[in-house]
Order: C-alpha cells, then structure tokens, then sequence
C-alpha cells in the first residue's frame, strides 16, 4: 500500500454524505412534526401517525446505520498491527507515510514469520 492509494481512497470516500444524512433527518423531523400536530391526517387521510411514523422511523435508521457502516468497513488496513485507517489515522498515514497507531512506514511489507 502506498500513500497515492490513500490518497486516491480518501477522494473516493470523500463524496457529500453529510448532505444525504441533513436531508434525510430534515424530512424526518419535518413528517414527525406534521405527525404530531395533527396536520399529517389533514393532508393525507389515509395515513395514520401510528402507522407510517415507526415505519418511516426504521427506514431513516436503516439509512444512517448503511452510510455509518461503509465509513467503518471500507477503510483500509495497516499492514502492520492490522488497525483500520479511518479518521485522523488515514490523514496521518497520508501525509507522514506512517501509520498513527503503530508508528511503521505503511508502504513496507511486514516481514511474514512463517
């Protein structure tokens, strides 16, 4: 591994999922509050606040859980001590070429024992 694919990691990840998440709770908050005051039945008969709430509810958490999910999982490896670059560990092995946990160059490879 070397500094470019992190680099060319962190431009891929780097795509504006802070927009879909404000979206998605901005929607959220706005059915809520037409549930709660009543003007969800006006507008739409046929749905009911104890229907379509924890409906809505589970799919805006599944959402988030997804987006929350592929910032974990997907991040590269040290190949070292095995420690996941994501965050300040990626910035940091980016422009140091060493790895923030373990302290070792990320572009060697660890010598195999076996």
């Amino acid at each position: 591994m070397t500094r470019e694919d992190l680099v060319r990691y962190l431009r891929r990840r780097q795509r504006p999922r802070i927009y879909l998440i404000a979206v998605i709770g901005l929607l959220y908050f706005l059915v809520f509050a037409l549930s709660m005051s009543g003007h969800l039945v006006k507008i739409f008969p046929g749905w009911s606040q104890d229907r379509w709430f924890p409906t809505l509810t589970a799919v805006v958490m599944g959402v988030v859980t997804v987006i929350g999910l592929t910032n974990y999982i997907a991040p590269p490896k040290c190949p070292h001590c095995g420690v996941r670059f994501s965050a300040w560990l990626l910035h940091i092995a980016i422009a140091s070429g060493n790895c923030g946990f373990c302290g070792k160059s990320i572009e060697e490879a660890p010598l195999n024992d076996g």
